[in-house]
């Protein structure tokens, strides 16, 4: 549809009807589709070539400055808030007052996405907002509609979590209160892109003496290590960086690279440093079993009071595993208690108090899928250690070198040991019938663990952050 309103106007159309043009506010077809379209008596949609669109430098997506844009598009979302509640909720209206909250929602992700890119201080103060009305409207909404509001606001949500996270951090306050001149006796590291799941208080607390961690991308160009979160960087370059020269760039990914093929480029490994992953051969291990010890599983359990079968908590998208079509099948030949989006057939009971939750739910079931998203050489994530955790059986489907993360023998049963999904059901009703073989499964937790597993375990009671400042010390020493 041309956007012949962007450049034609009738005042007397706009006086009629209350519009005007709020000074400072770039209006793009965000706002005005919606209110000329909603207003306007009669519209003709042809579908000849008569009109072209061109870009005006006052629009919204050619303002250079982030912060003014995020400011702006918090401002048409709000206001189309506004308009959209100037319709009830009879039939007539209500579905028109449902699309234009999903395309309020919609502008709102699109603020959230350039504020959570924002991440230098005193450059930007978040605008107070409507966005959360969306909860208490939501039962007015048509259930079209409320899909796409509920995607939008959870990924809105999200992303400005994730800012005030960063804003709010704990190691910009120390950074910033660090004289000029004692600043450039210490190793300053960025974290470039700081994800919403890290925290820095027990790493500030063993920091060695001479370095000092900040999340501020002013500190870019003085920088001596840059650390660069890989599966959320694209969020985070609106322009080329430029390396400068004796700097060190550290790739840092807890993600399968298959997930996010880009991070396979070869040319990646000319740019980065160093790498701090889940990989065995990385020069940082950060591994999913840290914080994996004995004193935490070895409680005592009951494995035969266990009444309930098989349980699973899927609810990722993520099927490069093929987890999706090899659970379908094995749920024909034996029932699982779905507590997931995949195959969702079971509410949990009680308050969702998140990990704590799980666990709990896990320790009543005797076998738990533990089916990875990825099949990926080192890749074994919390999906294997959580239902050791909770005292039960992963019936695990992932990394083919799982062997190598485990404490002991027979403390999974694998998934890939068997032919076909109907072969692992029948094994599984074995265990139901014969204790031993069930019984086996716990004995791991009585024996010495494997002495590799305890330590590389043991290695990880340093952060990462922390090791990876040791590792700077050895490999690039500070100059006489």
């Amino acid at each position: 549809m041309p956007n012949l309103y962007g450049h034609l106007f009738r005042k007397d159309w706009l006086l009629t009807n209350s519009l005007w043009f709020e000074e400072k506010l770039p209006y793009p077809e965000e706002l005005w589709m919606s209110e000329v379209f909603c207003r306007a008596a009669k519209m003709i949609i042809s579908d000849l070539d008569v009109y072209f669109y061109s870009n005006r430098e006052a629009e919204i997506r050619n303002i250079a400055d982030k912060s003014q844009q995020a400011t702006d598009l918090f401002k048409i979302a709000d206001r189309l808030l506004c308009h959209a509640n100037q319709y009830s909720v009879d039939k007539e209206e209500s579905d028109l007052k449902s699309w234009l909250y999903a395309n309020a929602l919609r502008i709102y992700f699109s603020a959230c996405r350039i504020v959570n890119s924002i991440r230098t201080h005193g450059v930007f103060e978040l605008p107070i907002h409507r966005m959360h009305d969306f909860k208490s409207i939501l039962p007015e909404l048509t259930p079209e509609a409320t899909a796409y509001c509920r995607k939008y606001y959870k990924l809105a949500a999200a992303l400005e979590q994730e800012y005030l996270i960063w804003h709010d951090n704990p190691c910009d306050p120390l950074i910033a209160a660090i004289q000029e001149k004692e600043l450039r006796n210490k190793r300053i590291i960025l974290i470039y892109n700081n994800p919403g799941w890290q925290k820095y208080d027990e790493i500030l607390k063993n920091l060695p003496d001479g370095y000092v961690l900040t999340l501020d991308q002013k500190y870019i160009d003085c920088a001596f290590a840059v650390v660069f979160h890989m599966p959320g960087l694209n969020e985070h370059l609106s322009e080329d960086l430029c390396k400068r020269d004796g700097q060190i760039w550290i790739r840092w990914n807890m993600e399968p690279e298959t997930k996010f093929k880009w991070m396979n480029n070869p040319e990646l490994d000319d740019l980065f440093d160093l790498r701090m992953d889940y990989h065995s051969h990385a020069d940082i291990v950060c591994p999913y079993y840290a914080g994996f010890k004995r004193e935490r599983v070895s409680v005592p359990i009951n494995p035969l009071q266990k009444k309930n079968r098989i349980c699973m908590l899927i609810s990722s998208g993520v099927n490069q595993s093929g987890r999706k079509e090899y659970l379908a099948e094995l749920m024909k030949y034996t029932p699982i208690d779905s507590y997931g989006q995949l195959y969702h057939n079971k509410d949990m009971d009680g308050e969702d108090r998140g990990w704590d939750s799980k666990i709990a739910l896990y320790a009543q079931y005797k076998f738990i899928i533990a089916f990875e998203n990825s099949v990926l050489e080192d890749y074994v994530t919390e999906k294997l250690y959580d239902p050791l955790y909770a005292g039960t059986v992963p019936i695990y489907l992932g990394a083919p070198n799982v062997e190598d993360y485990l404490p002991g023998t027979d403390c999974i049963v694998r998934a890939d040991q068997f032919e076909t999904p109907k072969e692992l059901a029948k094994y599984l009703e074995r265990c139901y019938v014969e204790d031993e073989e069930y019984l086996k499964y716990y004995h791991w937790r009585i024996l010495p663990w494997k002495s590799d597993f305890v330590r590389k375990e043991a290695i990880q009671n340093n952060n990462p952050f922390v090791r990876l400042c040791h590792l700077l010390d050895r490999k690039y020493p500070k100059k006489p």
